[in-house]
């Protein structure tokens, strides 16, 4: 076990935090660090930051530095240092003394079941990560986890670990989506994820070659871009995890190849899996800017059976393979299949964006388009056909997708849309860069809001690159605009990507509400969007963003001491053995697990 770590005293004065060993002073002169990387103005396609190389499709190449910032930031921190105002060390250093205090919280760790919740609230939990992801990931068996839930409320032997560790990720994910009477405290979430992180770390690579061994990886990784937990980067990666299936061998289609003797709902389950387990490795290349690790030819898995949870019920009980639907009837599998369709396609942007060549080729970008495009005409006028039917898919389920493929369309267009600002021959790039950018804020519905509140990696970043992309657009065009009279983008889309913008930044105020702790993306956009603002307001540049400056960073520093004293509380909470939730009665398994209804993948 790690050694704890002591709270901060929360009587301590900010002057007195700083000079702890958690956060050091600072210094008296400040010199700006690489707070945003440089683009490489060699051949290199991408940037290196902070001893990472990161391809094209990682944020921080939407970043590119402006001076006009850069140089309000040090002029900023050189003034405020001696001085009580907020700056931007004293914010990172409250940050690093939240972040101390996290694992500490996570060690008061109890058995499987007694770290489960009462069963109404476990029930609400559970039925929130149903309704969402496993209706576009179909990551858990429905009928199996069924029993298994039922028979934890009848049976008070010790739970199988293997079903206990699924049903605390499941509710770490849930916990995203609940309702206040529902809420579960951050220290609990992060006792659920440790008991994960600890399993995952210590149990043998046996008890990781299964189905319910992959589930585990696959929901804690997901848990870990949905909710408060943070994850341990020495517990599992998505190409460990991909490793792991190929071992298992669920990347073979399992009914072409009689001698592996598996039943038809196993064999779905397969399926299944393996199309969360690419989505999952495919998404993580575009958040690190680094090549996939699977090639379309590396597989021969089918798609997943357009079915409902009923038929898997069916199947096994009776062994027989499920009888699919047509593809245009909607079903609890029907928008992973849809997004396993696009897979192909999208291994091949990932492959152009992050690949070391440069990508100069502008016929390759208007082929994989093209080839993006048509898939996804098909699937869109699918989803319109679903929109009629009885049990229309939500709106969390056609915003999910939405951002799982639309991200491709920004990060093979955004080189040649930045081009296009002193190039027309690239415009079109321009054209689709700033539609799939302003599409992405559109209203998003309150659980896919939840979900960008509470999320991190693509359910973040994404949309920080749309509200980069957009500012320099702005930013672009405010120039433009005191040497030509003519607007090169438009006002009425200058007044959108403003609005959409702000909406960023009301997102990211909200997100640090939520215990977002990192606010270079937040100061960053907020500089920008000031710097954009210079010419229609006529003010000066630099005292303009100077004032978006101090603004932003009194906001962080008032919203981090919040966080920092809401941790020690839960740590001294968790110290007193009070970081448990209710108990209650439980809803109708039916209504709760969603049988016979449409609505995605189990």
């Amino acid at each position: 076990m790690s050694p704890v770590a002591q709270p901060l005293e929360l009587d301590l004065d900010l002057s007195s935090m700083l000079e702890s060993p958690v956060c050091p002073p600072q210094p008296k002169q400040f010199s700006p660090p690489n707070l945003y990387p440089e683009p490489d103005a060699g051949a290199l396609p991408g940037v290196l930051f902070k001893s990472r190389f990161h391809g094209q499709s990682h944020w921080t190449n939407y970043a590119s530095q402006s001076s006009a910032v850069m140089t309000a930031i040090q002029a900023h921190e050189n003034l405020e240092s001696n001085h009580s105002r907020p700056t931007y060390v004293t914010c990172k250093a409250i940050s690093r003394a939240i972040k101390s205090q996290e694992p500490a919280i996570s060690e008061f760790t109890r058995p499987i079941r007694d770290l489960v919740p009462g069963r109404a609230i476990s029930n609400r939990l559970v039925q929130a990560y149903l309704r969402t992801f496993q209706t576009v990931f179909g990551i858990i068996h429905v009928p199996t986890f069924r029993d298994d839930y039922q028979a934890l409320w009848l049976d008070s032997r010790p739970v199988d670990e293997a079903f206990g560790i699924i049903l605390l990720l499941m509710m770490c994910i849930g916990s995203t989506f609940s309702s206040p009477e529902t809420s579960v405290s951050k220290s609990t979430i992060q006792r659920w994820s440790h008991v994960a992180s600890s399993w995952l770390k210590s149990s043998k690579d046996k008890a990781k070659l299964t189905l319910d061994g992959l589930r585990i990886q696959s929901l804690y990784l997901l848990a870990c871009q949905t909710s408060s937990v943070k994850r341990d980067i020495t517990s599992l990666s998505t190409g460990t995890l991909l490793r792991s299936a190929m071992h298992t061998g669920i990347h073979i289609d399992a009914e072409k190849q009689p001698s592996l003797n598996i039943n038809p709902h196993e064999a779905e389950s397969r399926r299944r899996l393996w199309a969360t387990i690419l989505e999952l490795e495919l998404q993580s290349s575009m958040d690190y800017g680094s090549l996939p690790l699977v090639n379309s030819d590396d597989y021969n898995c089918g798609l997943p059976l357009n079915v409902d949870n009923t038929s898997l019920d069916t199947a096994k009980a009776t062994g027989e393979r499920p009888q699919p639907k047509p593809i245009d009837q909607f079903t609890q599998s029907s928008f992973q299949i849809l997004l396993a369709r696009t897979i192909p396609t999208r291994l091949k942007i990932a492959k152009f964006i992050n690949g070391v060549a440069p990508s100069s080729s502008y016929e390759t970008v208007i082929s994989l388009n093209t080839e993006l495009s048509t898939a996804l005409t098909d699937c869109y006028n699918l989803i319109e056909g679903y929109k009629i039917s009885c049990a229309p898919p939500t709106a969390f389920q056609t915003k999910l997708f939405d951002l799982f493929v639309q991200r491709f369309v920004l990060g093979l267009h955004h080189p040649f849309a930045i081009k296009a600002m002193s190039n027309p021959s690239y415009f079109y790039s321009r054209k689709l860069c700033l539609g799939t950018a302003l599409a992405l804020f559109a209203p998003p519905g309150e659980e896919f809001h939840q979900l960008l509140l509470h999320g991190s990696g693509l359910f973040r970043d994404v949309f920080t690159q749309a509200a980069l992309y957009m500012c320099g657009e702005l930013i672009d065009d405010s120039e433009a605009a005191q040497l030509f009279p003519f607007n090169p983008v438009g006002t009425f889309a200058c007044e959108e990507m403003r609005k959409a913008t702000s909406k960023y930044l009301a997102l990211a105020a909200a997100r640090m509400d939520a215990g977002e702790r990192s606010i270079k993306r937040f100061v960053l956009v907020s500089c920008l969007l000031a710097q954009a603002d210079v010419a229609q307001a006529g003010a000066s540049r630099e005292r303009k963003i100077a004032a978006a400056l101090g603004r932003t960073l009194g906001l962080c520093h008032e919203k981090l001491i919040k966080q920092l004293r809401a941790v020690q509380e839960e740590l001294h909470q968790a110290r007193l053995g009070m970081g448990t939730v209710g108990v209650g009665e439980g809803a109708r398994w039916d209504d709760l697990m969603g049988i016979g209804m449409g609505g995605g993948s189990p």
